[in-house]
């Protein structure tokens, strides 16, 4: 992970999850005003949060969402993750990503959570270095075995893979192969 992100949680489903998932695209194809109404609604709420909390006057309440979101992600969190996962930004300067399992899954044994950089990939695993800014931590790379590995590199939705150089055959560069092509 590179920056921290706060967490909200995900507004639930209407009628619970299980219900909404069979009967809702039932009811969106005979009732399709309804998928409209729900949209605005959403839009709505969104204008005011925004008009809310994200205006300079009021500082002092996105101050108090901040308090209680850190406090509803830290009673979540594992101790041991709590610092990397503490952000070092106000509420609503980034992105916030809304879920209800991800921070729940962080108890799990096989999950783990690191700031290390990926320094490369191998045939079955990763490699991830040192963070120059971590004196405390260890000072080695390490190597983690893996059968599937998700690349999730941030949002800069114009340049694919854009902290990765990736070869094929004949020490082919991936990106140049997308150049002569015209695009990914």
């Amino acid at each position: 992970m590179r920056t921290a992100p706060w967490v909200m949680p995900k507004l639930p489903e209407p009628f619970g999850k299980a219900n909404y998932a069979r009967y809702a695209p039932i009811i969106f194809r005979y009732f399709p005003i309804l998928g409209y109404l729900i949209r605005v609604s959403l839009y709505l709420l969104v204008e005011v949060i925004w008009f809310t909390v994200f205006q300079q006057k009021n500082i002092k309440w996105r101050a108090k969402i901040e308090a209680s979101t850190l406090e509803r992600m830290h009673s979540i969190i594992p101790k041991k993750y709590r610092s990397i996962m503490t952000p070092n930004y106000s509420y609503g300067c980034k992105r916030r990503v809304f879920d209800n399992a991800w921070l729940e899954s962080m108890s799990k044994s096989n999950f783990d959570l690191t700031t290390r950089h990926l320094k490369s990939l191998e045939p079955n695993g990763v490699v991830l270095g040192i963070n120059p800014s971590d004196s405390d931590k260890p000072t080695k790379d390490i190597r983690i075995n893996a059968d599937i590995i998700v690349l999730a590199n941030g949002f800069e939705a114009l340049r694919w893979f854009h902290p990765l150089k990736v070869y094929g055959r004949e020490g082919r560069s991936l990106h140049d192969i997308w150049d002569q092509r015209g695009a990914p």
